[in-house]
């Protein structure tokens, strides 16, 4: 059912815990519909050495589709490096 209606949302990706079942774990949680990049294959770029959403995207392609991931992709990053982190670095 599209469009605003009163479905349950059991098995929905975009509603983890929804119906039975207890939904998925956070790291098997979708960022990027458009390209079906998970929260810990972001993470795992973190951990690559991504330091920026632009890396971030050169490893994963999260956020090159329709960008309406970009600010989950911010949030992970800050969490995983701490407050500023993604933030364009200042130009000479």
């Amino acid at each position: 059912m599209m469009g605003g209606g009163s479905s349950s949302g059991a098995g929905d990706a975009s509603n983890p815990g929804s119906g039975s079942g207890g939904g998925i774990s956070p790291d098997e949680m979708l960022i990027c519909f458009c390209h079906g990049i998970t929260e810990a294959e972001i993470r795992a770029a973190i951990k690559e050495g991504a330091r920026t959403v632009a890396e971030i995207q050169a490893k994963t392609l999260a956020s090159t589709g329709c960008g309406g991931c970009m600010p989950e992709v911010e949030r992970i990053l800050e969490e995983v490096l701490g407050s500023g982190a993604g933030k364009k670095p200042a130009t000479d």
